[in-house]
């Protein structure tokens, strides 16, 4: 009885000094760090923002207008795109346009050109250059024609039709060339045919007050009229982020 008892004390004894003498447990932080309290983790809002409800809703209407309207139409519904060849060897880089009388288109030229093209509206998109007329011509059309108005100014930007005068006892312009106002990089120029025959006689500048410094960046582009009979040009900077010259920028 004393021999079991004196083993049960001995047995009890090294299992309270393995205890005091064992390593702290891993997950318990060292005497000198504290580690900073954790708070819970708030619960999920099961209430969606408004945001959320907006998008949402956008996605929804977008979805429903695809499925009403169906694919997208073609271009072509809304614009008709025809593509108008130009004579052999001509390069027109062209800067402006205006509606003439009769079915002609007035175009401006970046090389300082002013031709009349006659003939686009009813042009079928596939034609043959005949050299003797000058024109493109297809079979069951009108030709396409074009013939240089004036030429030696420079980059014109800008053509505006000029108002019809009050009535007269005569006409100093042709009403088959009326006079145009050609916006350039210089000036704004009038162009006239005073004597019919199709190609502007006369050049007259009517405005011409800002300057130029030779900068390639220095263009200036040109308005139609405006209801006042008002004529407007914007004048580009030099070299995009300075101006060198009058009433640029």
């Amino acid at each position: 009885m004393l021999r079991f008892t004196a083993l049960g004390a001995l047995l009890a004894l090294g299992l309270v000094c393995g205890a005091l003498l064992a390593p702290p447990p891993s997950d318990t932080a060292a005497p000198h760090q504290i580690s900073p309290p954790t708070e819970p983790a708030a619960p999920a809002d099961p209430t969606p923002s408004r945001t959320s409800l907006l998008l949402r809703r956008v996605r929804r209407s977008l979805g429903d207008l695809r499925h009403r309207r169906g694919p997208d139409p073609a271009e072509a519904v809304f614009y008709s795109i025809t593509t108008l060849p130009t004579p052999p060897g001509t390069a027109l880089e062209v800067g402006s346009l205006e509606l003439l009388p009769h079915d002609s288109l007035a175009i401006g030229t970046r090389r300082g050109d002013v031709w009349i093209l006659r003939g686009a509206a009813a042009f079928p998109g596939n034609a043959s250059w005949d050299e003797r007329t000058q024109s493109f011509v297809s079979p069951n059309t009108s030709p396409l024609r074009y013939h240089r108005f004036a030429s030696g100014l420079h980059e014109v930007f800008g053509l505006a039709l000029e108002p019809p005068p009050p009535p007269a006892p005569t006409a100093e312009a042709s009403p088959a060339s009326p006079a145009l106002f050609a916006t350039t990089r210089t000036e704004i120029v009038r162009l006239r045919d005073t004597q019919g025959t199709g190609h502007a006689d006369s050049f007259e500048t009517v405005c011409a007050p800002w300057g130029v410094s030779g900068d390639y960046h220095e263009y200036t582009f040109g308005s139609r009229f405006d209801p006042q009979g008002n004529l407007w040009a914007v004048c580009c900077l030099t070299g995009s982020f300075r101006s060198d010259a009058r009433f640029r920028g």
